[in-house]
């Protein structure tokens, strides 16, 4: 677009070193923007991207539940552990999953926002996980493969903070 404004549109035309430069960054924006496109495709197949998709799905689904982002997470430490807790065939599904566990619990946002910094029942120790999207892969897990999810989470650093966020939505997970 801005090639043929400075070549075709304006009043004057350009002199052939102008026309050469112009053309000559029309090609290098055209590599860029093919190279960049490259390396998008490329991040989509590196095996962690799987579980970035995952963050970023829950993220969208947790923004839509309360009406404002959540606190969106700048490592892929928690979805991990929880990652284990999906086999193989249901990982392939983890949007489908999360999208039924999400319409079989249509007061979820509701029951979130109970659990926010906000509220006046809030406890760091037992809400700080409402406060993340992977919660709702937590309560999916709970509610659906409770066993996997507490191996997936078994000698954690997120043992303990999982199972105070289940408790809190009135479910006790195994032992």
């Amino acid at each position: 677009m801005v090639s043929h404004k400075l070549l075709y549109k304006g009043l004057v035309k350009p002199p052939r070193r102008v026309v050469r430069v112009i053309n000559r960054l029309t090609a290098v924006v055209e590599i860029f923007d093919d190279e960049v496109q490259r390396m998008f495709k490329k991040r989509e197949s590196l095996p962690a991207y799987e579980l970035a998709r995952a963050v970023e799905y829950l993220d969208d689904r947790y923004e839509a539940l309360l009406g404002e982002p959540g606190g969106a997470p700048t490592d892929l430490d928690i979805i991990t552990v929880l990652w284990a807790a999906y086999e193989e065939s249901e990982r392939a599904r983890f949007a489908e999953l999360i999208g039924e566990y999400l319409d079989e619990e249509p007061d979820l946002g509701v029951r979130l926002r109970e659990h926010q910094p906000n509220s006046a029942s809030y406890v760091d120790s037992r809400d700080w996980l409402s406060t993340q999207p992977e919660v709702i892969a937590v309560l999916e897990r709970a509610k659906h493969r409770e066993s996997l999810l507490v191996d997936a989470i078994r000698d954690t650093d997120l043992e303990d903070i999982v199972r105070k966020t289940c408790s809190a939505f009135n479910i006790v997970l195994m032992d």
